[in-house]
């Protein structure tokens, strides 16, 4: 059951709609302190929500993050990351941190990795994917580890997984074949 949804996007100088008390009408919520677009927004185990990255209306990619907290419709700046970067993944991990990897930093692709600690506000790096990727996907798994997926263009698919412990574990690389046996694999997980 879906009880609410906060869209966060490019606008920080007006109100952004956020889903309302009432199925299928719209409230008006806070504003982000700064606006982006090409950021990723993940629900926290406290409720809030944590915006990072993205690029700002001028083009410049932020490393800035925000949390929104539902109860009060307000915005506040939290801790920033390590790196600008915008088109990135960000996964809710078991014990509550945020783990963001990839997306682009305005000269290119990266390959960098941080985790969001929301006790502390602070972001700190952790192991590197063996490629730079940008635009790829992100998935928590059953077991605790993040599957990291990119679709390249010749065709094969790339992925990395990450377990719990911050330890990187390259998985290599599967042929088209093998990547929808992949993705249905992936479907039956969840």
């Amino acid at each position: 059951m879906l009880l609410g949804l906060l869209v966060a996007g490019l606008e920080a100088s007006t109100v952004m709609p956020a889903a309302a008390q009432t199925s299928g009408t719209w409230a008006a919520t806070g504003s982000l302190n700064t606006a982006r677009s090409g950021n990723t927004a993940t629900r926290l185990a406290n409720g809030q929500v944590l915006v990072s990255g993205g690029q700002s209306s001028g083009g410049a990619t932020l490393a800035s993050a925000e949390l929104y907290n539902p109860a009060s419709g307000k915005w506040t700046v939290t801790g920033s990351m390590a790196n600008a970067r915008s088109n990135h993944t960000a996964t809710l991990l078991p014990n509550g941190e945020v783990l963001v990897a990839g997306g682009q930093d305005g000269t290119g692709s990266l390959a960098s990795a941080e985790i969001y600690n929301p006790s502390t506000g602070q972001w700190s790096a952790t192991g590197s994917m063996t490629l730079p990727r940008s635009g790829q996907g992100a998935t928590l798994l059953q077991n605790g580890q993040v599957l990291v997926l990119l679709i390249s263009r010749d065709a094969r698919v790339r992925f990395l997984l990450l377990d719990g412990t911050q330890h990187a574990l390259v998985v290599g690389e599967l042929e088209r074949h093998q990547a929808v046996l992949l993705r249905l694999a992936l479907f039956h997980l969840a």
